[in-house]
């Protein structure tokens, strides 16, 4: 029993050792693949393994490593720390780690490498061997070293009082990090226009007097701070350039040179340069450039330093000297410093204003919301402007306008606060003026735009019967004399309307009363209708009237028709006025974006020096009493005006070989034509020819009731007149009618009262009545008024028998519809 144990726990003895064989031999074949310096030891810590990597780095054989201690090649300050560390981990038999240099047998260098071990146990817990690596951290430590130095050198240099003279101890510390033999610091002397040398290292004094002064564009450094970027030299002993004559001198082969930049002011250049390798790498040269930044944010803090403490002194000298208030809290918003003109105001010592002191003057109503808006003000560091009221010593309320901002440090904290406090009761006083200006501006335009819209209705009203009379007198057969006589009356009465019309027009411009409506229509059929309408006139001066409209031109576009063709009809009416031989052309394009209009003529131009005059109001190029062409000077206006209000610009141009041109650009808007816009109905009438059209006439004035009257009743109409609205509402309730005529203003019921009630009373057969309204007033608001009241068509006066003929056979078009 006791042999059959025994050979039990031997063949599991060997087991084991047979399995660690294996194992060691799979952790060799590891170790033979990876960079890493990687050993092994036995359980008493005596080394029996290094792979290859640490052979060569060694530089020895695995024969010569019997007997080696690897204490021997650590650096001296490194060897007896981690010799006592190394023992502390086996004897306590815990895991290793630790940083150190170890020499390497190709150079001599000594390199980081940290160190690791880790002790390999067997099922009882007893250490059986050690494995261990060695990886390098050179970079590691290179960017530890480079991190320490700047934190340690840039700390020192933001914190000097002399920047300048920091730089000197700042850049030897770089130099050697950077193994460089050589650094220049060159600072902009801005009164000379030069560089001058700050600091500098590897040159003599003598050479370091020759370079004191550096002009621009002279040298590495002076290219630099000219053209404001790096300027990296490399293999400058072989390579020809100018600009490394002087380094290549003191044996320089690799050299790079940083302006230093603040707020966009060159101050100066930083460069290093070596002589023991031709390049620099990528993190050489960043570190360079991370230095120079800093370098510059120093001698920037220290410039802005002497300018705040320069302007502490101005602020104390301009408060002594000023008529309103200068001051000065600190951050938390305690004052410091009033001006003397202040502390007049407000009968306050210096003593008694400080700290929060002020507020014991601020006005009652205003002292909660003005301390707390200040605490809030300085709390967040946003600027200070505030409106508040001061106690003066004359017993007075004064307004003051209080401004103030907050001055920072390079880090962005709040050094001060200053600002000006302004009594502002002379701009309240003319604020209040301006406002009381204002207020009676406005109620001359209103006056001025009551007297238009009542001398509207006082002309237009017997122009209505003159022009009506004018109509349906050309009806009769008369003698050449009279036809002649009436022609030249109807010509007359029509240029006194347009004038009418375009004194509204402009005053309703001017008072921004004009409201535009947006509809659907087709361009080409209004173009082509303008044209058609102007082509008698053409003919008669036998000029050429074309139209061009590109193909990219949308069919259907949106806009208000109503005014765009006003604004055609003035321009093509102009371009004919002022154009006696050749022809005019109208043309349309697109962008896409927006629609083009030209209207180019071959007429007589205009002066340059007369153009700024075109789109004024009453303005005309020729002003002289012998000037050829009529006209009251509002059509451009006019045009202006209305492109303006859709949203577009107009402008001239005089046409190469004489004339003029006129474009004006409208914003483009399309919908899909599913329909023919603005197409009129083409009803049919037969149930309404078994009668006659009944017509009901509600006319105040007898001229115009009686002209209106005639001329429907010639036209085969029957009509019925009412004097007044109740009149007319009456009528309306007593017998049928087809179409009203309601003249707005009227005795005792005006038409739009009128209107409503039928509207209100309407049912059975006469349900649906048409209802034309027609007033000397053509204000938006108006019409608006008479649709909102029911009304089907609004006409202005004067009216035109052509227009109002077509707005009855319309309503009669859509009723029998």
């Amino acid at each position: 029993m006791h042999m059959s144990t025994t050979t039990e726990k031997t063949d599991k003895q060997a087991g084991r050792e047979a399995r660690l064989a294996v194992e060691d031999i799979n952790f060799r074949q590891l170790a033979e693949t990876i960079p890493h310096l990687v050993w092994s030891a036995r359980a008493d810590g005596v080394s029996d393994y290094y792979n290859s990597s640490f052979l060569k780095f060694l530089g020895k054989t695995l024969e010569e490593m019997h007997g080696w201690t690897w204490a021997e090649t650590l650096h001296p300050d490194d060897r007896q720390r981690s010799i006592d560390n190394w023992t502390a981990a086996f004897t306590s038999g815990s895991d290793y780690c630790e940083e150190y240099r170890i020499r390497r047998a190709a150079d001599g260098r000594y390199v980081w490498h940290e160190g690791r071990a880790k002790p390999l146990r067997d099922t009882a817990g007893k250490i059986v061997r050690w494995f261990g690596t060695c990886t390098e951290i050179k970079e590691r430590k290179r960017a530890e070293a480079k991190q320490e130095l700047l934190v340690e050198a840039i700390s020192h240099l933001l914190t000097s009082q002399e920047p300048q003279h920091a730089i000197e101890t700042l850049c030897h510390k770089v130099m050697a990090f950077l193994d460089c033999q050589f650094f220049f610091n060159f600072l902009v002397d801005e009164e000379r226009g030069r560089l001058c040398l700050n600091a500098c290292a590897g040159i003599s004094k003598e050479e370091e007097r020759k370079i004191h002064w550096l002009d621009y564009g002279v040298a590495v450094c002076g290219c630099a701070a000219r053209d404001v970027c790096r300027i990296v030299a490399e293999d400058i002993q072989s390579t020809p350039d100018p600009r490394t004559e002087l380094v290549k001198s003191y044996g320089v082969r690799a050299y790079a040179c940083h302006p230093m930049v603040a707020q966009g002011r060159v101050l100066g250049t930083l460069s290093f340069g070596t002589s023991t390798r031709d390049h620099f790498s990528a993190d050489d040269l960043e570190l360079m450039k991370t230095v120079a930044g800093h370098v510059a944010i120093a001698l920037e803090r220290k410039r802005i330093e002497l300018l705040l403490r320069d302007s502490e002194e101005l602020y104390r000298a301009i408060g002594e000297s000023i008529d309103y208030g200068v001051w000065v809290c600190d951050p938390e918003g305690r004052n410091t410093y009033a001006s003397p003109s202040f502390l007049k105001l407000v009968g306050l010592t210096q003593e008694q204003c400080s700290n929060f002191g002020w507020g014991d003057v601020l006005h009652p109503d205003d002292a909660e919301d003005t301390v707390a808006a200040w605490k809030e003000c300085t709390r967040t560091g946003s600027l200070w402007n505030f409106e508040h009221r001061y106690r003066g010593v004359d017993g007075e309320w004064h307004p003051i306008l209080a401004r103030g901002v907050p001055v920072r440090d390079d880090h962005g904290n709040i050094r001060f606060w200053a600002g000006i406090n302004l009594d502002i009761a002379e701009f309240k006083k003319v604020e209040e003026a301006l406002a009381e200006a204002k207020l009676a501006a406005e109620k001359a335009s209103q006056a001025k735009s009551d007297f238009l819209a009542n001398m509207s209705h006082d002309i237009r009203t017997p122009m209505t019967v003159f022009l009506m009379a004018l109509e349906q007198l050309q009806q009769i057969e008369l003698e050449p004399v009279a036809r002649k006589l009436l022609e030249l009356a109807d010509k007359s009465a029509k240029a006194l309307r347009e004038l009418v019309d375009d004194v509204l027009d402009i005053s309703q411009i001017e008072a921004c009363r004009v409201k535009l409506s947006e509809e659907a229509f087709t361009l080409r059929f209004c173009v082509r209708d303008l044209v058609e309408m102007f082509s008698l006139a053409a003919q008669e001066k036998r000029l050429s009237l074309t139209e061009s409209i590109a193909p990219e031109v949308p069919p259907v576009i949106v806009a208000d028709q109503c005014r765009l063709r006003q604004v055609l009809i003035n321009l093509l009416g102009n371009a004919l006025k002022f154009t006696n031989q050749g022809g005019v052309e109208i043309s349309v394009s697109s962008t896409g974006e927006a629609l083009t209009f030209a209207i180019a003529d071959t007429g007589i131009g205009i002066p340059e020096d007369k153009q700024h005059l075109l789109f004024q109001s009453f303005s005309q190029v020729d002003n002289s009493f012998h000037r050829q062409h009529g006209g009251s000077g509002l059509g451009l206006a006019i045009c202006k005006g209305l492109v303006e209000l859709m949203g577009g610009t107009i402008s001239m141009r005089n046409r190469e070989g004489g004339g003029s041109i006129f474009t004006f650009t409208l914003p483009l808007k399309t919908v899909a034509a599913k329909t023919s816009p603005n197409g009129t109905h083409t009803a049919d009438l037969g149930s309404l020819s078994a009668r006659p059209v009944r017509i009901l006439l509600a006319e105040d004035e007898s001229m115009v009731r009686d002209i209106v009257s005639l001329a429907l009743t010639h036209h085969g109409w029957n009509v019925e007149t009412a004097v007044n609205g109740r009149e007319a509402i009456a009528k309306w309730r007593s017998e049928p009618f087809d179409v009203i005529l309601m003249d707005l203003q009227m005795p005792e019921i005006n038409g739009l009262e009128a209107a409503r009630t039928i509207r209100a009373g309407e049912a059975g057969p006469g349900r649906g009545i048409a209802i034309i309204g027609f007033t000397a007033h053509t204000s938006e608001r108006i019409i608006e008024d008479c649709i909102a009241a029911g009304m089907n068509y609004v006409l202005s006066k004067p009216l035109h028998f052509d227009d109002l003929s077509e707005v009855i056979n319309q309503c009669l078009a859509d009723k029998s519809s």
